[in-house]
C-alpha cells in the first residue's frame, strides 16, 4: 500500500531492510527501547551508515506534513549536525518556576541536555556528511545508553539532545507543531503537525489535527476503497478527545493522591541520583 500510494503520485519509495543493524542493539539498550516506545525508535541512529547521502529529512510516523516539504529541505545546515524545533512540552515543564526540581530537569542535567535548547527529535534535517566526519552515531548512541540507562527516559530523544549539544540549528516552530497544543485547523495549516505528547490521531477523534490525518488517509492506498460510511465507522471507533482529557485529568488526580501517600517519583529521582553518584566516583562503570 505504501508503494502503491507513492506510485499514485509519481513518486518512488526505497524500502531498506535494517535487520542486520538492529541485531547490534541488545541487552539493556534493547529493553530500554522496548520499554519507552519500540526498537524502531533506534533506527534513526543507523541513518548515516545506511544512506549514502549528505543530507536527509527524518520524520516520525505520527506526522502530517501540511506544507511544501521543500521549505524544510531548503534550510541551510552549514556545519550543524541537524536542524530541529524546540520541544514545547519539555521546555514548558522545565522552565516554569519549580521546573528546576522536576524529575525531567534533573534527568536533563545528568544527560547533559540543555533545557533551553531541548529539541523534539520527531522532525529532523540531518547533516549526514558532518555527522560521519565527527562520529559514528550508532556507536556513540550505544555508549550513551550504556552509561545513562538510569536517566534515559525517552531513549532516542535524550540521546540525540546530548550527542548534538550545541550543534543544532533551531528552526521555525511550524516545522514541528505538537498537535495537542493547538485547538484550530487554521493554527496547523502551513505547518508540520506532530501527534506526540498526546493521543495518536488514528485512535482519537475531535482534535483539529485529525482533519489533516483523515484527509491524507483517504488520498492514500489505505483509504482508496473506503466509503464515507466506512470512514465514519472508523472515526466513531476512536475515543473522543474529551474522553481522553477526562481520563487524563482523572489519572492526574489519582496520581496526586498517590504521590502524597507514596511519592514514587521521589524514590525514582533518589535512585537515579545515587546511581549517577556511583558513576561519578568511579564505583560503577
Amino acid at each position: 500500500k505504501f508503494l502503491r500510494t507513492a506510485e499514485k503520485y509519481n513518486q518512488e519509495v526505497n524500502l531498506i531492510d535494517v535487520t542486520e543493524y538492529a541485531k547490534h542493539i541488545t541487552g539493556e539498550a534493547f529493553e530500554l527501547f522496548q520499554r519507552t516506545f519500540s526498537i524502531g525508535t533506534s533506527f534513526r541512529f543507523f541513518i548515516p551508515e545506511v544512506l549514502n547521502l549528505d543530507k536527509v529529512i527524518y520524520l516520525d510516523c505520527d506526522i502530517s506534513v501540511n506544507l511544501d516539504i521543500k521549505e524544510l529541505w531548503d534550510i541551510g545546515l552549514e556545519d550543524y549536525y541537524a536542524a530541529a524545533v524546540l520541544d514545547e512540552g519539555v521546555v514548558k515543564v522545565c522552565t516554569r518556576k519549580a521546573g528546576s526540581y522536576t524529575e525531567q530537569n534533573i534527568k536533563n542535567k545528568i544527560n547533559h541536555c540543555d533545557v533551553h535548547k531541548y529539541f523534539n527529535s520527531g522532525v529532523l534535517v540531518m547533516n549526514l556528511k558532518i555527522l560521519r566526519e565527527n562520529m559514528n552515531l550508532f556507536d556513540e548512541a550505544s555508549k550513551f545508553m550504556k552509561r545513562h540507562l538510569h536517566s534515559c527516559q525517552w531513549a532516542d530523544q535524550e540521546v540525540l539532545n546530548s550527542l548534538f549539544y550545541n550543534h543544532v540549528k533551531f528552526i521555525d516552530g511550524k516545522f514541528n507543531r505538537l498537535a495537542v497544543f493547538y485547538k484550530s485547523c487554521d493554527d496547523l495549516k502551513g505547518s508540520i503537525s506532530h501527534s506526540a505528547a498526546g493521543s495518536k490521531l488514528w485512535s482519537v477523534t475531535g482534535t483539529p489535527a485529525q482533519y489533516f490525518y483523515w484527509d491524507y488517509y483517504l488520498r492514500s492506498a489505505w483509504g482508496e476503497n473506503t466509503t464515507r460510511e466506512e470512514l465514519v465507522k472508523i472515526m466513531l471507533n476512536a475515543v473522543p478527545e474529551q474522553e481522553i482529557i477526562k481520563r487524563h485529568w482523572m489519572r492526574r488526580a489519582i496520581s496526586k493522591i498517590y504521590r502524597k501517600i507514596y511519592p514514587n517519583w521521589l524514590e525514582r529521582t533518589v535512585k537515579m541520583l545515587w546511581i549517577e553518584f556511583l558513576y561519578r566516583i568511579g564505583f560503577k562503570k
